[in-house]
């Protein structure tokens, strides 16, 4: 379907999976105190984009499974990192401000 073939020069880990997964992962720590059903929508979201890319023949599953769990390693460490910062480092006031 669409032409395209699993692996080559891109196959493995699946760029779409690591990306959605790392920005869902991400946002369901953001979102996790005022809209704690996000993550239900938030995974499905990942998981129908990581699936379409098996659908449409650019990854194997394999690729698309390393993808979600590295999206999502990334996106936990980096939603601890917001974290930190925010209850570590002082927020400044206005767009100028010292």
């Amino acid at each position: 379907m669409g032409g395209t073939e699993c692996g080559g020069r891109f196959g493995f880990v699946s760029s779409h999976a690591t990306n959605h997964f790392a920005i869902a992962v991400f946002m369901i720590g953001v979102l996790q105190q005022c809209a704690p059903l996000s993550g239900i929508v938030l995974i499905a979201w990942a998981a129908f984009v990581s699936y379409s890319r098996i659908y449409l023949g650019a990854h194997y599953p394999g690729d698309v499974l390393v993808g979600a769990l590295y999206g999502s390693l990334v996106g936990f460490i980096f939603f601890r990192i917001f974290r930190w910062a925010h209850d570590h480092l002082p927020l400044r006031q206005g767009r100028f401000a010292e």
